[in-house]
């Protein structure tokens, strides 16, 4: 009887911890994000994620950081020919990229992004570019193909979705070697 009273004691110990110290968490425990959220933070408006989840091509490329950028936008980078994305493929990014939980929204990354794939969503004459730094786990949105635009979110941490989007870009490059490498 005295360890379960201890057991008991502990846990209620160890939960008021978490909420003295981790109050948000406790708080999305019972109030979990939801699609707004990705609209709001990743790609910063409806019209920007419209884009993306009503995109019918959608082509991917491979970034190659030049030495003197700093990989702050796109200019930063000398990009491969654009691969078109199968349908399938298409889909398993978009409902990624949409989900909530494909994010770690509790805590910020200091790393400066090496970007390694540019996917770009095509639809009605707009463009919207996701950049994804599988060094850091971190994924940049840019609206338009301005190369030297800046992107319209604060790269956000990709760590949930990072094995599934690692497969896809297995599959969309099967003959490049940093890619394949990928773990």
């Amino acid at each position: 009887m005295k360890w379960k009273l201890f057991i008991l004691a502990l846990g209620l110990f160890i939960f008021c911890q978490v909420l003295l110290f981790h109050p948000t968490t406790v708080y999305r425990l019972f109030h979990p994000f939801s699609e707004k959220i990705v609209v709001q933070r990743v790609f910063k408006n409806e019209q920007v994620f419209d884009v993306m989840i009503a995109s019918q091509q959608v082509t991917a490329q491979l970034l190659h950081r030049r030495g003197d950028g700093a990989g702050e936008s796109l200019k930063d980078y000398d990009k491969d020919a654009p691969v078109l994305v199968s349908t399938n493929e298409v889909q398993q990014v978009k409902k990624l990229l949409q989900s909530p939980s494909s994010y770690r929204w509790d805590v910020g990354n200091t790393c400066i992004p090496d970007y390694g794939v540019l996917f770009n969503f095509h639809s009605d004459g707009q463009v919207v570019r996701v950049a994804l730094c599988f060094k850091c786990r971190m994924l940049g949105v840019f609206e338009g193909t301005d190369d030297a635009a800046h992107q319209v979110n604060f790269e956000y941490i990709f760590d949930p979705m990072q094995k599934q989007l690692m497969a896809i870009c297995k599959t969309i490059f099967p003959n490049d070697k940093e890619i394949q490498a990928l773990k």
